[in-house]
């Protein structure tokens, strides 16, 4: 019927919606009468009866020398609504004002620009925050490593290698000819903190990846480097961070893998042995 649609427009529930038209064929009972018309338990019908009373639809009554429930009238129901709408009605003027000096909720922007070594090295420290088994991609220009050996000192360099070996974090790296170089000239000590970490390296010719930057991906967050002049663009969206994830790995198709563990491996053994 059309009237189980009405009353719960006005915010009755189906098994509210039952009872009061219980009540209304009724027009007065007791809980267990109601119970047995609308077939519901006592146990169910208390609190549905106690909501029904807190928004004025039912009440109690006296009935002989008991207490009975009983429902509004629909006269009484419309009467209650007709005079809430009035109510509204008025309210109207002042509720447009609140509504219009609501200050705008700014955007929050998808891109974060540092401009510090402190902003450089949040990048790599959020990267340590990543749950275990999470990949990282990542693109290294040419002149990148060498920036970050100048820029970086060697003990923060030691220590984020050494937490890292410990996330158990995958890295995916395209990398560049020039970088293999860099490496072969770092100290054992240095080179020790670097080995036995998941790295999975596709090594490019100097002139394909002839930039200063970092590119790194991870999760919904892709990071843009310049280590030399400490300038960091952070990106939060997926889109644009798909797309990275994408371009890397096309990139690692064009390389030649190696096994960078074993090729620092060699040049540890070669230097301890001179």
């Amino acid at each position: 019927m059309k009237s189980d649609g009405i009353l719960k427009n006005l915010g009755l529930s189906s098994k509210e919606t039952l009872i009061f038209l219980a009540l209304l064929e009724l027009k007065s009972a007791t809980i267990s009468v109601l119970g047995r018309y609308a077939k519901l338990p006592r146990t169910s019908l208390y609190p549905l009866l106690q909501k029904l009373q807190d928004k004025g639809f039912v009440y109690q009554g006296k009935v002989k020398n008991h207490t009975e429930w009983k429902c509004i009238t629909p006269r009484e129901l419309y009467q209650k609504y007709k005079e809430s709408l009035k109510n509204l009605e008025l309210a109207l003027p002042e509720l447009e004002d609140v509504y219009r000096e609501q200050p705008l909720v700014p955007k929050i922007s998808p891109l974060t620009y540092y401009e510090s070594l402190e902003g450089v090295k949040k990048v790599y420290e959020d990267i340590l925050l990543l749950p275990k088994h999470e990949r990282i991609y990542s693109i290294e220009g040419s002149g990148s490593i060498a920036a970050k050996t100048t820029r970086l000192n060697k003990d923060y360099t030691t220590n984020w290698q050494i937490q890292f070996k410990k996330t158990g974090l995958v890295w995916e790296a395209v990398t560049s000819e020039t970088s293999l170089r860099l490496i072969e000239a770092m100290e054992s000590s240095v080179l020790k903190s670097h080995l036995g970490r998941p790295v999975i390296a596709t090594v490019l010719p100097k002139e394909l990846l002839n930039f200063d930057l970092d590119i790194i991906a991870f999760q919904n967050t892709a990071a843009i480097v310049n280590v030399a002049k400490t300038r960091v663009v952070i990106v939060r969206d997926l889109e644009i961070v798909r797309a990275i994830k994408e371009f890397i790995s096309i990139l690692s198709r064009l390389g030649k893998k190696i096994d960078l563990n074993a090729f620092m491996a060699e040049i540890i053994r070669r230097k301890e042995n001179k």
